[in-house]
């Protein structure tokens, strides 16, 4: 059999789900995605990066989990400001329910700077985002704006 005439079964058998979790793993972005599942979002996958970035404990990172305890997790630490956390995650779901395209920074309270990206599924249940420290990027902007100024 060339590689020609491998079939749709046969293609399938060749790339597991944990060839697929090591394969994300390995990025240096981090990567989600969220489905809804009975009108739940669900959190269906979670790379190795995005738990870095976000210090996400490796034990919460067991997926499928509900998407709200991610949200929870993040704001309960007071990454989101000083809003009540409750009212964040809230608010967070019923956006995330919309499945819409979303950019945004998110600045940690360490400091770190992070581009969350977000693009609906194609079948506009659920949406998989895409996370990048541009910290250095960011100093990097902020510097130079400070410059021009000078």
């Amino acid at each position: 059999m060339t590689n020609s005439t491998i079939d749709a079964k046969d293609s399938s058998s060749l790339i597991d789900p944990a060839f697929i979790q090591s394969s994300l793993d390995s990025m240096n972005q981090g990567l989600s995605i969220v489905r809804s599942v009975e009108g739940e979002l669900m959190m269906v996958l979670f790379n190795r990066r995005a738990a870095e970035l976000f210090d996400i404990p490796p034990d919460f990172c067991n997926v499928p989990r509900p998407f709200e305890d991610f949200i929870r997790l993040v704001a309960n630490r007071g990454e989101y400001g000083p809003d009540d956390s409750e009212t964040h995650v809230r608010k967070t779901i019923e956006c995330a329910k919309t499945f819409t395209p979303h950019s945004y920074k998110c600045t940690r309270l360490d400091g770190t700077v992070i581009e969350v990206i977000g693009t609906p599924l194609p079948d506009r249940q659920g949406f998989i985002t895409t996370y990048a420290d541009i910290t250095e990027r960011e100093h990097a902007l902020n510097n130079s704006e400070i410059l021009m100024q000078a």
